[in-house]
């Protein structure tokens, strides 16, 4: 019984991607590292940063969705901002430009791995993007985003549900795995409190390497990522995060996270994806340079009580600067 409403649940989430290939990632921090969901926000950091994420969800299901992420990403060129005073490096909030530098380049990074049942995707993505300087302290910029991807499905998973999923039958008539080079576009507008993501995914269409006659689809789409940093006093910051996702024939994937966040070092925060779970995370930084976040995540479905919690863990080294160098 347990079996049949857990294909039932994968059912539900996949429904909108049949006949496509396997879905995009998820992530309940947003805030943590929004380079990971849109890497052109990578400009808002003042810090290099090397990171790793490792989501489980459903935990005790033997099919249940798990991912893997490595993430590289920073600045080159960057002005001069502003740190806590507490001398903590600051968490992707906030920043103060200093001078009339009117160009600076965002860079980043990432290695992806995601696995639902049978199916599995593994992505190389490399991000650069120009920052103009529009105003006193608003930037803007655009880049492309070089992307490398497999997906494979392993037939020793293969159940009821793959069995009949159309893409299932694609990548069965020309071979177990698929490889796919891609790009997607992905710009920012942002001052010192407040950024605007937009990611264009996929807007030319992918080219398979092994099977040019491949029907299987990636998703094309937009992505919309809004961020806000409110100061409440001198030991209290307010941080929010929305994302929505539009890819035709798909539910609008519409995700919204809050954290509070005490003297730029320990955070708690809360999470909402809209008719599918809901989060709560706990981070901080840990001896100035590593910064950890934990999140815990449970289903809002009507079956959530059959699908168990979903657990997500964050840790990264954030590179210190030196006043000399004008990142």
């Amino acid at each position: 019984m347990k079996k049949s409403i857990f294909c039932f649940a994968c059912l539900v989430c996949l429904w909108p991607l049949t006949g496509k290939s396997q879905q995009d990632f998820l992530a309940g921090q947003t805030f943590v590292n929004p380079a990971l969901v849109n890497p052109s926000l990578a400009a808002f950091s003042d810090n290099w940063e090397a990171g790793v994420m490792v989501r489980n969800q459903w935990i005790g299901h033997e099919n249940s969705p798990s991912t893997q992420i490595f993430s590289l990403s920073g600045t080159i060129g960057k002005p001069n901002s502003r740190r806590a005073s507490s001398g903590r490096i600051r968490l992707n909030r906030a920043t103060d430009f200093a001078g009339n530098k009117k160009l600076f380049h965002g860079v980043a990074f990432n290695l992806i791995n995601d696995e639902v049942g049978a199916f599995g995707r593994m992505d190389a993505q490399l991000h650069w993007s120009p920052m103009v300087r529009l105003g006193r302290k608003v930037y803007a910029g655009v880049g492309p985003t070089l992307r490398y991807s497999r997906f494979q499905i392993n037939p020793q998973r293969v159940d009821f549900l793959s069995a009949n999923d159309r893409a299932w039958t694609v990548i069965q008539s020309s071979g177990l795995t698929h490889d796919a080079v891609g790009v997607n576009f992905d710009g920012v507008i942002f001052t010192p409190k407040a950024y605007l993501g937009l990611s264009l995914l996929d807007p030319l269409k992918s080219t398979w390497i092994d099977s040019r006659e491949s029907q299987l689809l990636v998703d094309r789409g937009v992505q919309i990522t809004a961020g806000y940093n409110h100061r409440l006093n001198g030991y209290l910051d307010l941080d929010g995060v929305l994302t929505n996702r539009f890819v035709q024939g798909t539910p609008l994937a519409l995700d919204a996270t809050a954290r509070l966040v005490y003297q730029d070092a320990v955070w708690m925060g809360v999470g909402y994806r809209a008719n599918a779970a809901i989060s709560f995370t706990v981070g901080g930084l840990l001896v100035n340079q590593f910064r950890c976040s934990y999140a815990v995540e449970r289903s809002t479905l009507s079956i959530s009580g059959q699908l168990g919690w979903s657990h997500e863990f964050y840790l990264s080294y954030v590179f210190p600067t030196k006043s000399s160098l004008k990142f």
